[in-house]
């Protein structure tokens, strides 16, 4: 999937499962529990997203710019971000109370500003995505 462009709020859990997709937008999408497993986005930009409490397993964002992302209760388990820019988003608590697992993500080579992280699960490595 190529040269997309998504806005706006899907009223049925959208499933990027195993797709890869390239030079996409998007942008003030609400796409909340949505399934990105294994999904590959190179090149894409994500603006005012809301991926609260996705399946994010195995994800890869690759020199992509995400901005304004809520990505609050998503399972990261194994995703990656390489050579991506993240400006304000949001890995903290979910509206349960729940961390944000950020341990076993990647970040590789990835710019990341204000960013919040509030009670979320971090590595204890030089490594930390927190500042």
């Amino acid at each position: 999937m190529q040269n997309q462009r998504f806005t706006g709020n899907e009223t049925f859990k959208r499933s990027f499962e195993e797709l890869t997709v390239a030079d996409s937008e998007f942008e003030e999408y609400i796409l909340e529990g949505a399934n990105l497993m294994d999904a590959v986005f190179e090149r894409c930009t994500f603006k005012k997203v809301d991926f609260y409490w996705a399946s994010m397993f195995r994800a890869k964002f690759v020199n992509c710019s995400l901005e304004d992302v809520d990505l609050r209760g998503a399972n990261m388990e194994g995703a990656s971000f390489t050579g991506c820019r993240l400006v304000r988003c949001d890995f903290s608590r979910d509206n349960l109370g729940a961390e944000t697992n950020l341990s076993p993500v990647r970040f590789e080579d990835t710019e990341q500003v204000d960013c919040i992280y509030s009670k979320a699960k971090v590595p204890n490595q030089s490594t930390d995505p927190a500042p």
